[in-house]
């Protein structure tokens, strides 16, 4: 669950590794420096993968304030000299120590999470 990351720290990224995610995560395996390398292309499919719920994503402004039952991830982003780098994290936890984007930047967005009801829901 969701919820459920923060209280496992840095583990995540080696049991997230060690799974089978085509399609849901882009990593360039030619370029270690690529600017997209472990973005989430389709964060609804991924979040159902590790919950096997389904859920529903929407774009927000960075001043939205979550409802009951919504989870956020921020998109924080840092521009300099023409280059905008972004990082996506939750509120209260972040996978990257020292996320250059989340210490020179700002909260552009919100992607917000709800749960489908239903058939995996």
């Amino acid at each position: 669950m969701l919820l459920e990351l923060p209280a496992w720290g840095a583990t995540w990224m080696l049991v997230i590794s060690a799974l089978p995610f085509p399609g849901f995560i882009y990593y360039n395996e030619h370029s270690q420096r690529d600017n997209d390398n472990f973005y989430v292309t389709n964060p609804a499919a991924f979040l159902g993968a590790l919950t096997g719920a389904r859920w529903a994503v929407a774009h927000a402004g960075a001043s939205y304030q979550e409802l009951p039952g919504e989870y956020i991830v921020d998109r924080w982003e840092r521009s300099r000299t023409g280059v905008t780098t972004a990082h996506f994290r939750l509120p209260d936890w972040d996978s990257l120590t020292d996320s250059q984007s989340v210490k020179y930047g700002n909260i552009a967005s919100k992607r917000v999470f709800r749960r489908m009801e239903g058939i995996g829901g």
